[in-house]
């Protein structure tokens, strides 16, 4: 018998409460700084292409791809967490 199935099960949820809490913490903290870089290469795109730096077929693709991401993160960030 292991160490958990000898113990109620309602101390073994009160023991995890906090690690949950702490991986959603750690969580919405990557998403929102995903979310920062994301949007920083969406504005750095197009002064890179202006410069040069990013070709024709590359530079929209890469801007199409900054701007789902950053979509896809913002939902990610907005939606409604269980309480």
């Amino acid at each position: 018998m292991s160490f958990y199935h000898r113990r109620p099960a309602s101390r073994v949820n009160r023991e995890s409460e906090p690690c949950e809490r702490s991986f959603e913490a750690e969580y919405i903290h990557c998403l929102d700084t995903t979310y920062g870089s994301a949007r920083e290469v969406e504005c750095q795109v197009g002064p890179a292409h202006r410069l040069g730096l990013l070709k024709e077929p590359g530079h929209q693709e890469l801007q199409n791809l900054a701007a789902e991401t950053s979509k896809v993160l913002n939902g990610l960030l907005r939606a409604p967490r269980k309480p």
